[in-house]
């Protein structure tokens, strides 16, 4: 009777453990806020994505590492969320931090020249060399 008891016990305790739920995944994410709502918070990411991203009382929104109302919160503003979750489609936000907006910088064009001497003429390097 002993055994059978252990063995009920065992079995109940290795039940037991499996029905706990598995931890959330931690997400990032970057980019600009499309809309936001009371409890809700859309943002859309670099990859042209739109994720939307729940907030509860534990949601902290911050700006230079200094907490900041909601109501900070608008369109267009550039924010880097942590959030947790078990897929993308099921984030709850932990952080929302409000970031300045990247100077846009302008990339040189492929095969354009790399710079412009004044008066408009290129500078090709071989084309400087091969004038001389």
């Amino acid at each position: 009777m002993t055994r059978h008891l252990a063995g009920l016990t065992l079995a109940i305790a290795l039940a037991g453990g499996a029905a706990q739920p598995a931890a959330h995944e931690k997400f990032r994410i970057v980019g600009t806020v499309v809309k936001v709502q009371a409890t809700e918070l859309d943002v859309k990411a670099g990859d042209g994505q739109v994720y939307e991203i729940d907030m509860d009382e534990k949601t902290t929104i911050t700006r230079d590492k200094k907490k900041v109302a909601v109501s900070e919160l608008k369109a267009g503003r550039r924010v880097v969320v942590d959030a947790l979750g078990h897929d993308i489609f099921d984030l709850v936000a932990v952080d929302v931090q409000l970031v300045a907006s990247p100077d846009p910088v302008k990339a040189p064009r492929r095969g354009g020249p790399p710079t412009a001497e004044p008066g408009g003429q290129q500078a090709w390097p071989w084309a400087l060399t091969m004038a001389k």
